[in-house]
């Protein structure tokens, strides 16, 4: 009989190793000219990680028909900055 492991998830970081973790995505000066969009994009996401919110739009994709599926998730993706899978 398999183990059963707990105590996996990773302890909750506190808002300044928040701050610090989020920002690392934004280290290129290019990003200087937004610095306060960011900052507020960074609210909203410690916001979210405080409360909870880890996956705010799930649904249950095995009772939807695939095309159904694909577009929820290539919408999805779009919005959160991906791209849409071109056919080959």
């Amino acid at each position: 009989m398999p183990d059963v492991r707990k105590g996996q998830a990773p302890a909750p970081i506190d808002r300044d190793a928040f701050h610090d973790k989020f920002q690392q995505s934004f280290v290129d000066p290019a990003f200087a000219v937004e610095n306060d969009a960011i900052a507020r994009l960074e609210t909203i996401a410690w916001h979210a990680y405080r409360d909870g919110r880890k996956a705010p739009l799930t649904f249950l994709a095995i009772a939807q028909p695939w095309p159904t599926r694909f577009l929820r998730f290539t919408t999805a993706s779009v919005r959160c900055g991906g791209t849409v899978p071109q056919d080959p």
